[in-house]
Formats: structure tokens, C-alpha cells, sequence
């Protein structure tokens, strides 16, 4: 009677959770307002390289859920700085300060990251650095903004969204650096690189994590206070360099040899390359390399944890089937023990 009264009890509280159970598995087509984020993906896609950045808004659920343009690589065919797991990457903080410059709502969901207000201008610098050649932008605060603004250009506007392009935004993702790399000691490069972003004056001077001793003497500049940033230009360079960018794979032709090269993509250890001695961590969270040769080619590959974690989900599963087996086994066997100590009580 009370598993009864539970069970009504619950059917009478639940207020949402059918509407939005509805609402998740219909599929994006079924949505009213879908037609408008195929016209936004379609314009996109045609609108040349580079990532593209988006204003965090809850105006977008009516297309399925808020978070849509986290799907821009699969209907779009174009990157993105936000995804599903990104949260656990060295480059989400500077990812949501980037989204709370270019946001009326933003998410900030790291609170010993600070975050900032709309400020269009000074998100400038930071899209550029991160290969954004395109925003999307709904709210009236942002697109008024960015209107204004002499770093952006309207390029489309679908309904009550507007697509604008980051005037002088590279999409390249391999570049070479503009001056000498300063190597950065402190072991609380975290939090300092995140300070070293917020400040424009200094996003072009590559700050790279060295702790080794050894390592920091290779660099002609070091510091270990951001206040006291060595700014040395290097000589103008000249010379194509030829990119080819796939999962887990980076490629490039470069004949700047010896001259450093910035990586605009997540620094991780499991990255190894070959034409170049080392891969350096680089603020905000890149990665740098000095070429030793023509063709460089950066590889991720599987470390250590994740064939630990793979051997450890392996081997669950085969626990998980044999438990399973085992427990019809044994039902089995207590079905016949029932059945002959039934048979044993009727003979008797």
C-alpha cells in the first residue's frame, strides 16, 4: 500500500519533466523556429574559414536547446569555441571570458575566474588571437555594440539575428610569432596566464610555462612578475607557411626554420611532434614550436591514463557480463532446488 501511495504521490508532483522529456527527444526539426538556425548553419558554412563565436543566450532553447551552436562543426562545418566536455580543457576560462564580452547572459561557471560586462572593443583582441573570423550575436545590447563598433562588420542578418565578421581576424591556426617568447617560472601559471589575458598590451608576447632550469636558459627573455614583461620585436618574416589541420593532427610547410611558431590550439602533453624539438605550453593555452625542419607534424596520441582508463572499462564489462550470467546461473539453480523440494514434500 505505501509502494502504491508513493508511486501516485510522485505522478502528482511531477510538474515538467513529460513536456521536457518531449522537448529533447522530437529532434531539432520538429522545432517551430528550426527553418531560422538551418539559415544561420547554411550562411555559415559558406562564409569562408576561421572559428566562429556566439553570444550565450537562452533565446536560442527555441531552436532545441541553448547551447545549438556547440553543433557548429556538424552542421556547419566550421569550429567553434564552446563543446559538450570543454569545461575539463586548460582553455575554458579564457573561453568564457571571451563568451562575457560578447554576452548580455553569460555563464561564468568558474568562480575563481573572474569574468567581465559586455565590451565588444576589448573582445576584439582576445577573437583575433583565437582564430575567430565570425560572431553571432541576439541580444539588442550586443548587436547594437557591435554595430557601432569600428572592428566589426555586419555581414548577414537572419530575423533577430546577426552575424558579424572580426575585421582583420586571421582563421590561420599555425602563425608565427611577432616577438621573443618570454619564458614564465612561476609555478602559478594558471592564474597568471589568465591575468596575462586580460591585459591587451601584452597578447601578442608569447608567455610560455618553463619550470625546468634547464629549459628557461634556451630563452633569451624570462620574467617571473607580469608587470615586467621583456618586449623584443622580432625581424619582419617572410615565407608561406601551408597549414593542414585534422582530428588530432596538425601539419604544416614552413621555411622559417628556427623561427618561433605559434599553434593556436589546446596545449596537452599528449601531443608529440616531429620536426622540432619540443612543444612549449603558451599562454593563454597554446602551444609553440621552434621548426628544425621544413614539414612539422603535431600527432595526439594516447598516454598512459588513457589506456589505464580504457583497460578499466574493458575489464567492467566483463564483470558486468559475467555477474549477469552468473545471476541467471544461480536463478537457475535455486529454481531447481525449489522444484525438487517440491517434488520431495508431494512423494512424501
Amino acid at each position: 500500500i505505501f509502494a502504491l501511495s508513493s508511486f501516485f504521490w510522485v505522478a502528482q508532483q511531477v510538474s515538467y519533466i513529460k513536456s521536457w522529456v518531449k522537448w529533447n527527444y522530437s529532434g531539432f526539426e520538429l522545432k517551430r523556429d528550426w527553418p531560422q538556425a538551418e539559415e544561420i548553419f547554411g550562411y555559415l558554412r559558406g562564409s569562408g574559414p576561421g572559428r566562429v563565436a556566439y553570444e550565450n543566450s537562452a533565446l536560442y532553447d527555441r531552436f532545441g536547446t541553448m547551447r545549438v551552436f556547440e553543433s557548429m562543426k556538424l552542421f556547419a562545418q566550421r569550429d567553434t569555441l564552446e563543446g559538450l566536455y570543454m569545461q575539463s580543457s586548460i582553455t575554458a576560462p579564457f573561453v568564457f571570458y571571451i563568451q562575457s564580452e560578447i554576452s548580455k547572459t553569460p555563464s561564468g561557471p568558474f568562480p575563481d575566474y573572474k569574468i567581465t560586462n559586455i565590451n565588444v572593443d576589448n573582445a576584439k583582441e582576445h577573437l583575433k588571437i583565437f582564430a575567430v573570423t565570425h560572431v553571432i550575436a541576439i541580444s539588442p545590447e550586443v548587436k547594437r555594440q557591435m554595430s557601432d563598433s569600428s572592428h566589426y562588420e555586419l555581414e548577414n542578418r537572419i530575423k533577430d539575428i546577426e552575424i558579424f565578421r572580426v575585421k582583420e581576424s586571421s582563421p590561420r591556426i599555425v602563425i608565427p610569432a611577432l616577438y621573443e617568447p618570454v619564458a614564465y617560472t612561476k609555478k602559478t601559471w594558471k592564474r597568471e596566464f589568465y591575468e596575462w589575458f586580460k591585459d591587451p598590451r601584452y597578447l601578442s608576447i608569447p608567455l610560455v610555462r618553463v619550470e625546468d632550469q634547464v629549459e628557461v636558459s634556451k630563452f633569451k627573455s624570462r620574467t617571473d612578475n607580469l608587470s615586467v614583461m621583456p618586449i623584443i620585436p622580432l625581424d619582419k618574416v617572410k615565407g608561406e607557411i601551408r597549414e593542414r589541420i585534422s582530428d588530432g593532427l596538425i601539419e604544416f610547410e614552413t621555411e622559417l626554420l628556427r623561427h618561433p611558431h605559434i599553434i593556436r590550439m589546446s596545449y596537452h602533453p599528449n601531443w608529440k611532434v616531429t620536426g622540432a624539438e619540443k612543444i612549449y605550453h603558451i599562454a593563454p593555452s597554446f602551444m609553440l614550436v621552434y621548426p628544425t625542419q621544413r614539414h612539422v607534424k603535431l600527432e595526439y596520441s594516447k598516454g598512459v591514463w588513457n589506456t589505464i582508463g580504457e583497460v578499466v572499462s574493458i575489464c567492467m564489462i566483463i564483470v558486468i557480463i559475467f555477474l549477469h550470467f552468473r545471476k541467471i546461473d544461480i536463478a537457475d539453480k535455486i529454481g531447481n532446488l525449489r522444484f525438487v523440494k517440491r517434488n520431495t514434500e508431494n512423494l512424501s
